[in-house]
């Protein structure tokens, strides 16, 4: 072993020691460490990690006798061996200093023998090359090591080996150089490396005259196809320019036939609207019973499928009607009229005392005027509705809904009130003859707040995400507002839905009503 830096150098046959198998050991006074072997001797040098080899052809031909080996006070050393004893003396000692002679025996191109003598010019091809070469060292033959390498091919050297030949499966066209050197047992190295010039031709499409041929040919390919199209294409801007002219001519007088019909489409839409707005009870009315109440109505397009309703009674009560028809625009507006017209008759007789039985009539009434039922393929058209009775007297309230939700203040707390799960109108399944609702009785306060909302708010796409607003987050602003003015309130959820809105379109008609008792 030699210790170097911080690691530890184990030497073998791998690092060049004859054998593994050790019989004597000894130092010289030069340093060196001498290993005993059979049929031969390692001179370890420590301080260049080198091993020089003494046998047969060094004129050593005995074995080492075991643990035969001794250095004398003189600095001579002597070894046991089967021939006798062998005296060395360091001191008279001569190390060759003189690399090995290179020359090349022989160079084969793809099973052709070539001239090693001059530089090697090959027509275009792949080829197979396989240099022989031998480095003479009259001291010891065996010791010769090569390393070798072809510039552009493989422009590291190789490994120090002893085989006398170099192979390149396939070399193609290139101007290579292949590079050789020698050393011996003592590490004397060549000074220069053997060199031998090898060229193969390149192909006639590599040639710098053929490429600019090439690209010469290929721009004025391009330039012709280039004017060419210019040609065709200006032909088909003309062509194509008196056809826009035409068709444009054609897209005025329709755009003009559009506006003009557009414009009465309007105005019989704003008509109507008008006529709706007519139908729908005004806002003075709800404030001369509660002054604390507000209406946000807006609708998705002019006119609304969502419609309110409220009336005083004669004996002291209080309807309100919040309704969510189908569909939204003109469709949604012809339902609205009908169902505003039929729950105004239903709310006004006197026989119907309860929500519930106004509901169950309006659902009636409704299938009836829009002909559904089970024997006939009608629509299933109706309406999402809640009906509010609200006691003046002791402020009990009797509610009742189809699909609609109503959300109560009451000491503070909030009371969520869930409709009944069947809408007005539309077609009965063949095992139902009519449909339930149910009353729901609550006794309020003074300064109790009842909130009512069609689909149309919580259903609204906006906020950073784009999702809906959702019955969560109207619960929590109800939450957060529920104590302040009315009018603040409603300033508070008409500027909370345009904010969540912001620049998408509204979904559907809104309509958000609130009462405070």
């Amino acid at each position: 072993f030699r210790f170097s830096s911080d690691s530890l150098v184990w030497f073998n046959t791998e690092r060049g020691l004859m054998s593994d198998y050790v019989y004597a050991l000894s130092m010289d006074p030069e340093g060196f460490i001498w290993v005993g072997h059979r049929m031969g001797l390692s001179r370890i040098d420590p301080e260049r990690g080198m091993v020089r080899i003494f046998r047969k052809e060094s004129g050593f031909s005995c074995d080492i006798m075991h643990n035969a080996a001794a250095t004398a006070s003189d600095g001579r050393m002597y070894l046991g061996s089967s021939d006798g004893i062998i005296r060395y003396d360091a001191f008279q000692a001569r190390e060759d200093t003189v690399a090995p002679r290179l020359s090349i025996k022989s160079v084969l191109i793809s099973d052709e023998p070539y001239d090693p003598t001059h530089d090697i010019r090959l027509g275009y091809d792949k080829y197979r090359i396989r240099i022989e070469f031998v480095g003479i060292n009259l001291s010891d033959p065996e010791q010769v090591g090569y390393q070798y390498r072809m510039e552009n091919y493989q422009d590291e050297w190789s490994e120090v080996s002893s085989l006398p030949w170099a192979y390149f499966p396939v070399v193609a066209d290139g101007n290579y150089t292949f590079m050789l050197r020698a050393c011996d047992g003592n590490g004397n190295c060549s000074a220069e490396p053997l060199e031998l010039n090898i060229s193969v031709k390149i192909p006639i499409w590599k040639a710098w005259w053929f490429i600019l041929s090439v690209v010469l040919l290929l721009l004025a390919t391009l330039f012709t196809i280039v004017k060419i199209r210019e040609r065709n294409q200006k032909a088909i801007q003309e062509y194509l320019q008196r056809q826009l002219d035409e068709r444009t001519r054609e897209v005025v007088m329709q755009k003009e036939e559009i506006e003009i019909k557009n414009r009465d489409i309007t105005d019989s839409i704003n008509y109507a609207q008008r006529i709706q707005a007519s139908i729908l009870p005004s806002i003075k009315k709800l404030h001369d019973t509660f002054s604390g109440s507000f209406v946000f109505y807006q609708p998705r397009d002019i006119v609304s499928g969502d419609f309110y309703w409220y009336e005083k009674t004669d004996d002291n009560k209080f309807i309100i009607v919040c309704a969510d028809s189908t569909g939204h625009g003109v469709p949604g507006a012809f339902m609205s009229m009908i169902g505003t017209t039929l729950i105004k008759d239903i709310c006004l007789r006197s026989s119907l005392s309860s929500p519930a039985e106004m509901l169950t009539t309006l659902d009636n009434e409704v299938r009836e005027a829009l002909n559904q039922n089970v024997e006939t393929d009608g629509s299933n058209d109706g309406m999402d509705i809640i009906v509010a009775k609200i006691d003046l007297s002791n402020y009990r309230l009797t509610v009742s809904s189809a699909m609609r939700p109503v959300i109560i203040y009451s000491g503070g707390e909030q009371i969520y009130i869930k409709g009944n799960r069947s809408s007005i109108g539309g077609q009965l399944d063949e095992d139902r003859v009519e449909k339930e609702f149910h009353d729901q009785v609550y006794d309020l306060n003074k300064g109790d707040l009842i909130y009512m909302f069609s689909d149309g708010y919580p259903d609204q796409f906006g906020g950073p995400l784009g999702r809906k607003f959702k019955m969560v987050r109207l619960k929590n602003l109800l939450r957060d507002i529920h104590d302040k003015p009315m009018d603040e309130q409603y300033k508070l959820i008409k500027n909370n839905f345009f904010l969540w809105k912001e620049d998408l379109e509204q979904v559907d008609d809104v309509l958000f009503m609130g009462v405070k008792l």
